[in-house]
């Protein structure tokens, strides 16, 4: 079994021993399995007991398990397709035609209070240098940047990819040239970037996974491969956007 951290683990290994099976869940972390991925998820492994057999098999897959870690050594710029790879031009494609189809004027009066708090209280000013983002959608990302994807952002979205902007160029980071990876689908309050540069945070279905020396989001199959998946050994043409993001975001990591 896999699934999230804060799940019941005792009580489920409680059930799986009433119904007469051995079993051990332990919490692993996929940047520690060879990819640059943080996504911290728990695994269980049950066996069934018969004849006083079978109860050393959950304990021998556990040391196994631990004793195969590896911290990723290659870093999250391996995972990213060259700008000019036709998947990722069909990918922006989609992107954009999806987000202009969607795009709606939002209230975003909650949110837009936590963002000037965010700002005050650490001493960040109201300036936009990433976005340069007024009312209505416009904006103005640098030059390298998937300008066609920013413009179909909704305010919130680029007022907190200037927020990041400022929240590390306080520590005398440009963001624009580290590979981070920003989640603009999160609130001003929570954490939103990298931990390190080079790895990806945890990625969900519902992600906006924003790389800063892009200046554009992952793009479905790249999220793929960050789960171990061979992509170049698969046929993903018929695949949406957000049907690969989806797929990424709920799959268990191979190397896992």
């Amino acid at each position: 079994l896999e699934n999230v951290c804060s799940a019941p683990w005792e009580k489920v290994k409680e059930r799986f021993r009433q119904a007469g099976y051995q079993a051990q869940f332990m919490r692993l972390d996929t940047k520690f399995y060879y990819i640059p991925h943080t996504r911290t998820r728990v695994y269980l492994m049950a066996t069934l007991q018969t004849a006083g057999a079978g109860g050393e098999v959950p304990e021998l897959w556990r040391q196994q398990v631990q004793a195969l870690q590896r911290p990723s050594s290659s870093t999250l710029e391996a995972f990213l397709l060259p700008s000019d790879d036709p998947r990722v031009h069909r990918a922006r494609e989609d992107l954009g035609a999806s987000l202009r189809e969607n795009r709606k004027a939002t209230d975003w009066a909650r949110c837009e209070s936590r963002h000037q708090r965010a700002r005050v209280e650490e001493e960040l000013g109201s300036k936009r240098p990433l976005t340069g983002w007024e009312e209505g959608g416009k904006c103005k990302l640098p030059d390298y940047a998937w300008h066609d994807w920013g413009r179909v952002q909704v305010d919130r979205v680029l007022d907190l990819m200037d927020i990041d902007f400022l929240r590390l160029a306080a520590t005398g980071t440009d963001a624009t040239h580290k590979t981070l990876v920003w989640n603009l689908s999160q609130n001003v309050d929570r954490t939103t970037g990298s931990v390190k540069p080079g790895i990806c945070p945890c990625l969900t279905p519902s992600m906006v996974p924003y790389v800063t020396n892009r200046g554009g989001p992952l793009v479905g199959i790249e999220a793929l491969s960050l789960q171990g998946i061979p992509v170049d050994d698969l046929l993903l043409t018929r695949e949406s956007e957000d049907q690969m993001a989806d797929l990424a975001g709920n799959a268990m990591t191979s190397t896992v």
